[in-house]
């Protein structure tokens, strides 16, 4: 018994970490997808330098580069063509403390180890400098053509015929399925920007009796303007068809925010928070825009640098005793992701190239740090980036235009692999 116990300890044990790979795997994939590069946490790589390379890249040939902290049982290749699996088509090269892996569907055995042994030198230094010189050697050479057994000359002409018929039924179908996934993305967006309206519109029921009794002129005057500023978006809004539109909706909505707000301050004899530009910042509470407007600056922090936010007077004072205000949960692409993640058009605050941020706020003593665990794909979906200005890298913008999720792509036949010890 207490063998067959220990065995059965053993093989949940295993078990356990298999699911917890697939994971990770899923995880790094998910960020590759999406920004070019995965870095596990303790991994020695320069995340600006990163986000300068693939700034720099082009979109084709596509590489996706993945440092890791520690080195796989299984091996930097295999890891690498996991990866691959998952987004499809591409160039991917892992590396690891003592070990590189790279799988391509553009490029052969030959050429990929190739490119492995002019960076390996560099891995040592830099992590970036050893992922730039793979790419330009690679960027050097000729795509490869995949690998498999050669055929007659009639077998191309046949394939392309062949495809012609498929991608007029494809093109036909998916114009279909494109409306649809719009259609529900619209929805999904609708309906969080109508929880807001409705926040806004209790929080003007509210602050209608404390202006009365105040009979304080200015307060007056910024309540009848934030009342004026709500009808007309609830106007707008049962006319919006598209994400643009509901983005655009989003930033006017910050002006009725900001004008309660001084109403509420004038009455209870506070200073009037300044009013912010909103192509600088948005003026909603940066962990839950139906808290209202935010009145007091707070400072996050990411690996790609620091940015300025407002956060409402009930956050910040959670932050001063040391909690961690939750963030209001949006359902973006059937899931559900912190608010400052989502899109603009969502009414989030389209910060969704952070993954770890710490916030602090004047007169606190120790940070709050958050992690998002949620795979982001807002960008990879299509959504739009008219209105405010965002604060995203170059790398961002070329994924949000020309890149799919990980797990909408079809794989492309393998062309290449290869690895090296470091």
């Amino acid at each position: 018994m207490r063998r067959i116990a220990a065995a059965l300890l053993s093989l949940t044990v295993l078990l356990m970490a298999v699911a917890a790979l697939a994971a990770d795997i899923g995880d790094l994939a998910d960020q590759a997808a999406f920004r070019h590069y995965a870095v596990e946490s303790g991994a020695p790589v320069d995340i600006n330098g990163m986000e300068q390379l693939v700034a720099e890249l082009p979109d084709e040939p596509a590489f996706y580069f993945v440092a890791l902290a520690d080195d796989p049982p299984e091996g930097a290749d295999v890891v690498a063509d996991d990866i691959l699996a998952r987004i499809g088509s591409g160039t991917v090269v892992v590396v690891s403390p003592t070990d590189i892996g790279a799988v391509s569907t553009d490029f052969s055995d030959a050429q990929l180890g190739g490119a492995l042994d002019a960076s390996l030198p560099e891995y040592d230094r830099s992590y970036v400098d050893g992922f730039r010189v793979f790419a330009e050697t690679l960027e050097q050479a000729e795509p490869a053509a995949p690998s498999g057994g050669g055929g007659s000359a009639l077998v191309p002409i046949l394939l392309i015929g062949g495809l012609i018929l498929v991608t007029v039924v494809l093109v036909r179908r998916g114009s279909k399925k494109d409306e649809r996934l719009r259609q529900r993305r619209l929805d999904e967006a609708r309906a969080e920007i109508k929880a807001q309206l409705d926040a806004i519109a209790n929080r003007i029921l509210e602050l209608g009796d404390q202006i009365a009794v105040a009979d304080n002129e200015e307060a007056t005057e910024h309540f009848r303007a934030a009342s004026a500023v709500y009808d007309q978006e609830l106007d707008a809004f049962e006319k919006v068809s598209a994400l643009e539109e509901l983005e655009q909706l989003s930033d006017r909505l910050d002006v009725a925010r900001w004008e309660l707000e001084a109403a509420d301050a004038l009455t209870e004899g506070r200073p009037v928070p300044p009013k912010p530009k909103p192509e600088e910042r948005s003026v909603a509470c940066f962990f839950d825009p139906t808290h209202g407007a935010g009145t007091e600056e707070a400072t996050i922090t990411t690996p790609a640098g620091a940015k300025t936010v407002m956060v409402c007077r009930a956050c910040a004072e959670k932050l001063r005793r040391g909690e961690k205000p939750q963030p209001r949960d949006v359902v973006v692409g059937g899931r559900r992701m912190p608010a400052p993640m989502a899109p603009r058009s969502y009414g989030g605050g389209g910060f969704d190239w952070m993954d770890v941020f710490e916030v602090v706020v004047a007169g606190m003593a120790t940070k709050a740090r958050y992690e998002n665990r949620t795979p982001r794909r807002t960008r990879t979906m299509g959504f739009p980036t008219t209105g405010r200005t965002r604060t995203a890298s170059r790398s961002s913008t070329r994924s949000r235009s020309s890149r799919g999720s990980s797990a909408s792509r079809t794989r492309k036949p393998r062309t290449g692999r290869a690895r090296r010890r470091r």
